[in-house]
């Protein structure tokens, strides 16, 4: 009831917004204290079961993953009916209260033995099916962590979402950048199909966003793909200071979209930490500026809302003198992924290209001469790297 009054306090205040909720890749013995309402059994057409959630009944057969997060809470198997009247229990009373988004968490994980995704699809069908009839505006939008499930050609979600994969630096502590094909980036990898909503997309947009929920607590190099220095991404990005977590973000949007047009950064609101060696270390990242309302903001909301205020489709100098796919932008792309990101100087001269590009395209849109003499610098360049 709470949740459901502060969902309409939002909505009358501005009803266009849309919340979103999410159903992670995590089941507990505690759903067993839940009873399975009749309507579960009805909009799956199945016969009304006077009983509760049955936690074994989620697990998979193979016995992987059972007690992955500790002892009785496990990732279930969605092949499994009982996972699939869980999840439709959850995504429905979502919708009920005001929900319009559902996060699905890493579907390909609960997924491994449905190698069809059969099961899949048919609890996403219920789910849409219900939101349809249900739902505020009679669509919920679904995303997941993956780069893309397609069956016989049609998209399951609406969007996907992935980790930025955050490169370390080899010997310069802290110091990252991005990079297509790092480990299982979704860069360039985003699948296409036929989309729900009926249109169809070579390549669906996709959401990078901080990851959370591990870290070692301590700088270290190489602990593996996932980490960035010893931490995960957002905890990284937490210790960063001020100028350099406000640096990044203005990096890590512009090199997103000027890498892959259908990816977008998420901006990090609010997110948990994970820094064990700090006591005094927050708990939580929070953008926000800090303030009497916030103490612990890290003071990101300005550059955020700098960001969200630029037309990023023409912010890029360069896509505005060439457009896309063209030979020059292709050839500089090369140079920022594979020689000036490997150097602390080349880094600093990606940050500030990106720093200053929407000034520069704001004048050149307004100066064709000038515009013409940035193009003239850029083609002077260009034979000494070709």
């Amino acid at each position: 009831m709470e949740a459901e009054n502060d969902i309409a306090s939002v909505h009358a205040t501005d009803p266009e917004i849309i919340l979103q909720a999410a159903i992670f890749e995590i089941i507990t013995t505690e759903v067993e204290n839940l009873s399975i309402p009749a309507w579960v059994f009805q909009e799956l057409g199945l016969v009304v079961e006077n009983r509760n959630f049955d936690y074994e009944s989620m697990l998979f057969d193979s016995g992987e993953e059972i007690d992955f997060y500790g002892p009785g809470a496990s990732v279930p198997d969605i092949t499994k009916l009982e996972t699939r009247l869980w999840f439709f229990y959850l995504a429905a009373s979502y919708i009920d209260i005001g929900i319009e988004a559902i996060h699905l968490g890493q579907l390909n994980w609960v997924s491994q033995a449905d190698t069809d995704y059969a099961n899949l699809e048919d609890l996403i069908a219920h789910i849409r099916s219900y939101a349809s009839q249900n739902a505020r505006r009679n669509y919920v939008i679904l995303d997941a962590h993956t780069h893309g499930i397609v069956r016989d050609g049609n998209l399951l979600l609406d969007f996907h979402s992935y980790p930025l994969r955050i490169v370390e630096v080899e010997g310069s502590p802290m110091e990252t950048t991005l990079q297509v094909g790092y480990h299982d980036s979704i860069y360039l990898n985003s699948k296409g199909g036929t989309a729900p909503s009926g249109w169809y997309a070579d390549s669906l947009p996709y959401l990078v966003e901080f990851d959370h929920g591990y870290g070692r607590g301590s700088v270290e190099e190489n602990v593996g793909p996932e980490f960035v220095w010893g931490y995960d991404e957002i905890s990284w990005f937490s210790l960063l200071i001020e100028s350099a977590r406000n640096d990044f973000l203005y990096f890590a949007w512009d090199w997103v979209r000027n890498t892959d047009p259908n990816g977008h950064l998420e901006m990090p609101g609010m997110r948990p930490t994970f820094i064990n060696t700090l006591p005094h270390q927050p708990d939580w990242y929070y953008a926000n500026s800090a303030s009497s309302a916030v103490p612990d903001g890290y003071n990101q909301e300005k550059t955020i809302k700098d960001i969200w205020t630029q037309d990023t489709a023409i912010s890029c100098t360069v896509l505005n003198i060439y457009g896309e796919d063209t030979e020059e932008v292709e050839l500089l792309r090369y140079v920022r992924d594979n020689v000036l990101s490997h150097t602390p100087e080349g880094r600093e001269l990606i940050k500030l290209y990106y720093q200053w590009s929407p000034a520069i395209v704001k004048v050149m849109e307004k100066d064709a001469g000038f515009k013409e003499e940035v193009k003239e610098l850029i083609e002077g360049i260009l034979p000494m790297i070709r």
